[in-house]
């Protein structure tokens, strides 16, 4: 389900679109409402759970009519109370820059519920 929810943007208008999932992990005993229909989703207050990890599809294009977000609007931005927005990215990057990660494997999501639940 959460692919679905991850919707392809061109965040430096270079056209390439990337995605961004969230992996997370939550306390079953807190799930206030379950829904099986369309894909699974679950309702949780926000103490509940907790991001493992943050996963980047780097040029992860549209499929033909999937949803897309064509430019990066930073008015829509939530900036929390007594924050300033961050600087902004430039409209694009330079054709010689290539982005600098070190991925790691992907967390074995079965093994980290199970040490949850252990705690």
């Amino acid at each position: 389900t959460a692919i679905s929810y991850a919707r392809p943007q061109q965040a430096f208008n270079d056209g390439l679109y990337h995605r961004v999932l969230l992996e997370v992990l939550y306390d079953p005993k807190k799930l206030i409402r379950e829904r099986i229909r369309g894909g699974g989703q679950l309702v949780l207050p926000g103490s509940a759970v907790f991001i493992a990890a943050v996963i980047f599809q780097i040029n992860a294009p549209p499929q033909k009519g999937e949803e897309r977000l064509d430019s990066w609007q930073s008015e829509l931005e939530a900036i929390p109370p007594g924050k300033s927005s961050p600087p902004q990215f430039p409209s694009s990057l330079p054709a010689q820059l290539e982005p600098a990660c070190e991925w790691r494997p992907q967390l074995d999501l079965r093994r980290s519920l199970a040490r949850l639940e252990e705690t």
